[in-house]
């Protein structure tokens, strides 16, 4: 079994500081190496995201983290373990502290609230030393795929890098270990510390809601869509957060999950 008050704690350990290390590096070494465009640059990043989105947006995000959508049994093993392999944290660590979020966003409870703890925890996804009510994730703890990927967290994406690398060393690029892991995971990395800090700071609010949570037109055309942060906490358990239909706040994600993964809308 796993300890409840411990799954917060374990979220931000010292071996998945060392995968945000290596992702860097690798980059930083790629580059050197086989000296891409700025085109190229560009083109590998947002083909990294992309990959990256769908694990986490589609399912530790808005799957795993609000069910705001229910889909088949073998698609729901398919996020968890895509989600997994992203460098991101464990599902069951990422729900709980986003769960945490959403119930007292802004506040003193609030794990990465920017307007309590500053910018540089809540743009590294360092959670604060909170009270944890494990109710809040019990669901997902009786699920053992949730538990073992949880407990294994860090032997799996040594495993999936390994993989990546021998691929990587075959065809003589790496940009199958860029693409598939470096890249997907500092992208989304950016993608979360952004929408932690700014997100809750600058933008426009089409809800009143009890949180400082932003709309970031900008924002959403550099990330695809994302950036309805304040549509988001008004109507949470929502698959898309585009909840006005205007096409200027089209959500990629939230066209994702309704095109290959949704099998019923909770809320809409």
């Amino acid at each position: 079994m796993i300890d409840p008050d411990k799954i917060l704690k374990n979220y931000y350990v010292e071996k998945l500081r060392v995968l945000y290390v290596f992702c860097v590096l690798s980059i930083v070494y790629w580059i050197y190496i086989e000296q891409p465009s700025i085109l190229e640059i560009i083109i590998i990043f947002y083909t990294g995201l992309l990959f990256g989105r769908i694990g986490s947006e589609a399912g530790f995000h808005r799957y795993f983290a609000h069910k705001s959508y229910t889909t088949t049994k073998f698609k729901e093993k398919l996020l968890l373990w895509w989600g997994t392999i992203l460098g991101v944290g464990s599902c069951l660590s990422w729900s709980t502290m986003h769960r945490l979020h959403h119930k007292d966003a802004d506040t003193e409870n609030d794990p990465h609230s920017p307007h309590v703890d500053g910018w540089i925890k809540p743009f590294f996804g360092i959670p604060s030393s909170k009270n944890y009510d494990h109710k809040i994730t019990r669901d997902l703890l009786r699920d053992r795929s949730q538990i073992f990927t949880h407990k294994n967290y860090f032997k799996i994406n040594l495993l999936w890098i390994t993989i990546l690398c021998v691929i990587s060393y075959f065809i003589g690029t790496m940009l199958p270990l860029i693409i598939f892991f470096s890249m997907a995971s500092l992208s989304l990395w950016l993608l979360y510390g952004i929408t932690n800090t700014i997100e809750h700071e600058f933008g426009y609010r089409t809800y009143d809601v009890k949180d400082e949570s932003k709309n970031q037109p900008i924002l959403r055309l550099l990330w695809l869509g994302a950036g309805l942060h304040n549509n988001h906490h008004y109507k949470s358990n929502s698959y898309t957060f585009n909840l006005r239909k205007k096409w200027w706040e089209f959500d990629f994600d939230g066209w994702l999950i309704k095109t290959f993964f949704i099998k019923e809308s909770k809320n809409v």
